[in-house]
């Protein structure tokens, strides 16, 4: 009995281990997926002046 006990309450850590783990990886997700859009949008400016930069370089 007392090993049964002991046995389940290994399974049980590692499943909220488990658990916790895919959490904080959702979370994670979620945080790159926010900050993603304004991300693209300074890269993509950037890229743009760097073109008209390079444009007015050969006129």
């Amino acid at each position: 009995m007392q090993k049964e006990l002991i046995e389940m309450k290994q399974a049980i850590t590692l499943m909220l281990e488990d658990k916790t783990r895919r959490e904080k990886k959702i979370s994670s997700m979620r945080t790159k997926k926010k900050t993603a859009p304004g991300k693209i949008k300074k890269l993509s400016e950037s890229l743009r002046k760097k073109k008209l930069e390079s444009e007015h370089k050969f006129v």
